[in-house]
């Protein structure tokens, strides 16, 4: 039968009307590199904070184009940001020396990848400080070019009259080859055709020329930039006028700078389109090429210029050249700085007809722009901490937190407050203006050993309250309670960890996997903030099913920490309540395992810990596992696992030090001997001997007063040590006295030196050596 002249028309109209995407054509290829453990033990005090490469590979494919590496786990121990103690990958080409520096922070932005590199070779090398801890990179697979040209579309005439441009607005879309360029929102953030969105992951500014055969040529990595995924909105392309996508980029790991920083303040706005009036359109993107035009021109940024032709609804039509890859494209008024919709599908031919693209009006895409996410988003009130936020806080309440509020209708001073508590309860400690916007405050003082939770909060000008972290007290910030801190392990899970596996036994659905929590049932935000963390299962209503799945970590050494203390954050449901969420270690890599805990169900996130040497006397080799089933299989079971650290906690105990010289009276020289130590919450006694006939004293002192004693009365050389600030007589008990002290559990002792000697009252005066308490818990 005849096919209908109407549906012949639609299917051919259809076929003018191409989405110009021009995705990568490169090639995976795995890799099985592991630098294994390594470490900076260099003692040297001159190489103190100063970076040395611990591990280095070359990576080559022969005859590529182009390089971009994928990692299958990082470990940088040190500062997660850049800083004189952070341990950090360094990646060079080896064809013309682009570098690009990524500090863990840099890692989880570029979601576990590399930047692109020109060439067929990359030098990869790990940096680290002295001191700083382990290290480890893991290579999975490392994508190749070249990719080839294609025949262009869409040129409206018989020549492509696209010139090279260098708009610096205007950016190329990796891996989808597409174009994405700068609005002036608040965060200076992008638009790019929906069809496009589906696997994007960088763009890339001042695109060199391709090579002479038409392969790609990527330029250095200070101008690539990771995009923010969770910035992303987009309706996927749904068609012609209804193709959009926003979306926001990380600031570059290698200058530190947002795109908009980078090009001098420049940026598109994003205007309603008006009516046609003989107006002029350009566009300007990243379109490929084929002769008669130069291969060297294949996916780098170009430029015409047309007739407006056409605004309907949410459809723009313009009369200008573009290929594949100009989709995402602005439809700029030109001569003007302001851009009318998004370039997104062909519709030119050589005799005739016109370019399509979605307007700025379109409700989706308005809808997006008044609700920005991610990166582009502007929240009324920003939280930084300009001296970063501690690993570890002095138990005597001497550690400083400071914070710098900036944006929103206003600020109350005296409202900003740091919340701190180790479970339960918070205190509340007012944060005190240092200057401008930039509050500081004391840690309440905690026991040592202790995981402390804070939070900071303010209110606006209009007295609404706000967070950080934004729903604390739900999420909260960590830090220990400690007199040092050696850090082994410190996961976000932005990035992968190295060494870590799922192990599944009969399950049907709902292994474990490494996402931002996407599952209405389960979470709905990791519990750090950082985006992402492990949870069963991420596809929304995908719970476990079946069988068993286990989360294992990797092995970790031990065996040289006094205190190692294991933290992490669970999130459990399960809507029968007869499963479990159970916590496993083992002291010998995971041979044999021993319960922590196990848990029922339970509301929201929760902080646990435990610490090694309550399980193994003798802790060696330690790995933990997370294990949870749906068995019967008759429940919605999810759980999660963020924020896992493993940290050696320092404690220093109560003590009492003996030091100095005494001086003999008639009996001989008193002595001073510790009975029982001034922990927190106990008693410090110290027991007066050799005094003869004499009365004892005993003299203590919140200070040093070192002087000599005249003698006499005093016996010859005699010096008393300590500040006069408390003078006991000590009734004696046969040839021995005992003083006591009884010390308050109050934290804020931690650490209060008390300097006593005792005192001999007799025919000539004499003092025993002198000794130093300090209060501990």
């Amino acid at each position: 039968m005849a096919m209908p002249r109407l549906a012949f028309a639609l299917i051919a109209a259809t076929s003018l009307l191409r989405a110009q995407a021009e995705p990568e054509q490169g090639e995976p290829l795995p890799l099985a590199i592991d630098s294994g453990v390594v470490a900076n033990t260099n003692p040297a005090p001159a190489a103190y904070g100063l970076p040395e490469v611990v591990w280095s590979t070359v990576v080559a494919v022969p005859q590529a184009s182009w390089l971009r590496l994928h990692y299958g786990g990082v470990l940088l121990s040190g500062a997660r940001m850049p800083g004189a103690d952070g341990s950090y990958l360094r990646l060079t080409s080896l064809l013309d020396g682009a570098v690009q520096t990524q500090h863990l922070l840099h890692v989880g932005q570029w979601r576990d990848t590399s930047a692109y590199f020109n060439g067929g070779a990359v030098l990869v090398e790990l940096l680290a400080c002295p001191g700083t801890g382990d290290n480890r990179l893991v290579l999975d697979e490392v994508t190749a070019g070249p990719a080839l040209p294609v025949l262009p579309d869409s040129i409206c005439g018989a020549t492509d009259d696209r010139v090279l441009s260098s708009d610096s607005r205007v950016a190329r879309n990796q891996p989808t080859g597409c174009t994405s360029w700068m609005i002036s929102d608040c965060n200076h953030c992008f638009l790019t055709a929906g069809h496009c969105s589906s696997g994007l992951q960088v763009i890339e500014f001042n695109v060199p020329l391709s090579s002479a055969s038409g392969s790609i040529q990527h330029p250095p990595p200070s101008d690539q930039y990771a995009v923010d995924l969770t910035s992303l909105q987009s309706n996927g392309g749904q068609g012609v006028g209804n193709d959009w996508a926003y979306f926001g980029v990380f600031p570059n790991s290698v200058t530190g700078l947002t795109p908009f920083q980078a090009n001098g303040g420049q940026a598109f706005d994003l205007v309603t389109p008006p009516a046609v009036s003989g107006q002029t359109i350009r566009i300007t993107g990243n379109g490929s090429t084929s002769s008669p035009v130069s291969p060297t021109w294949y996916l780098v940024q170009k430029t015409h210029s047309g007739p407006y032709v056409d605004f309907t609804g949410t459809r723009v039509q313009y009369a200008v050249d573009t290929t594949g890859g100009n989709s995402g494209s602005p439809i700029i008024l030109d001569g003007t700085n302001q851009t009318i919709g998004i370039h997104t599908h062909a519709g030119c031919t050589s005799t005739g007809g016109a370019n399509n693209g979605t307007a700025s009006i379109h409700a989706g895409l308005q809808a997006a722009l008044a609700a920005p996410a991610g990166v582009c988003d502007c929240p009324p009130m920003m939280f930084t901490f300009p001296n970063g936020q501690p690993q570890s806080v002095a138990p005597n309440g001497n550690s400083v937190l400071r914070v710098t509020i900036t944006g929103g209708a206003g600020l109350q001073p005296s409202s900003v407050t740091l919340h701190a508590g180790i479970g339960g309860a918070f205190q509340a400690v007012p944060m005190a203006l240092v200057s401008g916007t930039t509050f500081e405050a004391n840690f309440p003082a905690f026991a040592c050993g202790n995981a402390v939770q804070y939070y900071v909060s303010a209110l606006d000008g209009a007295g609404v309250p706000h967070n950080e972290p934004a729903n604390a007290p739900g999420s909260v910030h960590v830090t220990s309670a400690t007199d040092a801190l050696t850090t082994f392990r410190n996961y976000d899970f932005e990035t992968a960890p190295p060494g870590w596996s799922v192990v599944n036994g009969g399950l049907t659905a709902g292994a474990w996997v490494r996402g931002t929590p996407a599952d209405s049932r389960g979470p709905a935000a990791d519990f750090d903030g950082s985006g992402q963390c492990w949870v069963t299962g991420n596809n929304n209503l995908e719970d476990v099913d079946g069988g068993i799945t286990q989360l294992v970590t990797e092995t970790v050494d031990v065996s040289q920490s006094a205190q190692a203390v294991v933290r992490f954050a669970l999130w459990f449901g399960d809507s029968s309540s007869d499963d479990s969420l159970i916590v496993e270690a083992s002291n010998d890599g995971g041979a044999n395992w021993t319960v922590i805990e196990t848990l029922a169900p339970f509301a929201g996130w929760q902080l646990h810990q435990f610490r090694v040497r309550d399980h193994f006397a003798t802790p060696n080799q330690l790995a933990v596992r997370f294990s949870v089933a749906d068995q019967p299989d008759n429940s919605v079971t999810e759980a999660a696992v963020d924020a896992f650290r493993i940290d050696n906690l320092t404690c220093i105990p109560a003590s009492w030090v003996p030091f100095g010289y005494g001086c003999a009276g008639p009996g001989g020289t008193p002595t001073l001997s510790l009975v029982s130590p001034p922990a927190l919450g106990g008693t410090l006694t110290l027991q007066i001997g050799n005094f003869g006939s004499g009365f004892p004293c005993m003299l203590v002192g919140l200070a040093m007063a070192i002087g000599p004693m005249p003698s006499p009365p005093f016996a010859n050389l005699c010096t008393l040590y300590p500040r006069l600030d408390v003078i006991d007589f000590v009734p004696p008990a046969g040839s021995v006295a005992n003083w006591s002290l009884p010390i308050p559990g109050n934290p804020s002792l931690q650490g209060l030196s008390l300097y006593t000697q005792a005192f001999v009252f007799d025919s000539i005066w004499s003092l025993s050596a002198p000794g130093i308490a300090q209060v501990r818990n």
